[in-house]
């Protein structure tokens, strides 16, 4: 059976705001090295999967910047959606491409914000999960990592039974529970029972859409309806579906979900704070700098300014600083999550300007 990956980037990023914005999202920047977050995800798939086995889901708003940073990838590679529909939306129309194009293959669907500290681990996940989906009578499984600390802004995956993450046996899911507070994250990592979930997805095309059918019926007639038309009709088609993720939509109906446990370091970089963390690595009171800072009796910051900017901060400890042409941001480290409340925020007041 064929096995293709799909890279998902389509997202906004409003978490890693005044850096990403609508026109310029969070893959299409260099936050951990010279390389994009797409640019890393492309290429850590292409080390496994040939050229036209590999796709990213994008937004029309978003092909010039996937063209941008990927000038290799041919434009049939694109699986483009007129406007977003959240994941749901994402992986139907990819499992539409793929099968056009190829049948009942099977594929996996890979968000292009994710750090990976051992790509060897990875790759070895992903055909494991590869594996199982293609022998699953359902056509579905997931990936779940093992929780290196109780963090609360990741969904975990219920399981059950104890999982050792260095069997290659399978478990199967209970439920997921998305972002839990601190201290039952605590008690999730304690438990033996509970794993990160990294979105990390395997699928059989036609079967993913027969559950389409079942559990997302207009989604799966709208899809239908997107394939066959263009311009403002494609568009309308996508309208009609509600934004739905494929967790809530797809895989909490299943009555059985496949679960391939794994271990490798993981993060989704989806906060300043995530950020702060992955570049620092085991020192947390590390100040990590992209630009020109002077910081005196401070420790634990991250500090980004733009090219010909200084940054001068005095007596600070583990905030966020992010300065750009047009915006600064500054809060506790520990409060990052909260910079979507800004978005929000701006977005109530109509500063679009500045989104």
């Amino acid at each position: 059976m064929a096995r293709h990956a799909v890279i998902l980037a389509g997202g906004s990023g409003t978490r890693l705001w005044p850096l990403s914005r609508k026109h310029a999202p969070k893959q299409a920047h260099a936050l951990l090295d010279a390389a994009t977050l797409l640019q890393q995800t492309y290429a850590r798939m292409r080390q496994r999967f040939d050229t036209d086995r590999v796709y990213v889901s994008t937004i029309e708003e978003h092909v010039p910047s996937v063209c941008e940073q990927l000038r290799e990838i041919p434009s049939t590679q694109l699986i483009i959606e007129p406007i977003a529909r959240d994941t749901a939306a994402a992986i139907g129309n990819a499992a539409h491409a793929i099968m056009e194009r190829d049948g009942d293959a099977s594929f996996v669907t890979i968000n292009a914000d994710a750090y990976v500290g051992d790509d060897t681990a990875y790759h070895e996940a992903i055909a494991r999960v590869l594996d199982a989906a293609e022998r699953d009578v359902g056509g579905v499984a997931l990936v779940g990592l093992a929780p290196q600390y109780p963090e609360t802004g990741y969904g975990y995956i219920e399981c059950t039974r104890a999982i050792d993450v260095h069997s290659s046996d399978p478990v199967s899911a209970v439920r997921f529970v998305e972002k839990p507070d601190y201290a039952t994250a605590q008690g999730f990592v304690a438990s033996g029972y509970h794993l990160w979930n990294p979105a990390l997805f395997a699928f059989r095309a036609q079967k993913l859409l027969t559950l389409f059918q079942t559990h997302l019926p207009l989604h799966s007639a709208q899809l239908a309806i997107a394939r066959r038309v263009t311009g403002p009709e494609r568009a309308q088609a996508f309208l009609a579906m509600p934004r739905t993720c494929i967790n809530i939509g797809i895989m909490e109906r299943l009555p059985r979900l496949v679960v391939v446990p794994a271990a490798f370091r993981w993060a989704d970089v989806g906060s300043w704070r995530a950020v702060h963390e992955i570049l620092a690595g085991d020192d947390a009171s590390a100040d990590v700098v992209r630009g020109t800072h002077v910081g005196v009796q401070g420790a634990g910051n991250l500090v980004v300014a733009p090219e010909g900017k200084l940054v001068a901060t005095y007596g600070l400890r583990q905030c966020i600083v992010i300065d750009t042409n047009d915006a600064l941001l500054i809060c506790p480290r520990e409060h990052a999550q909260g910079v979507k409340e800004i978005v929000a925020e701006l977005e109530r007041r109509g500063l679009t300007a500045y989104l």
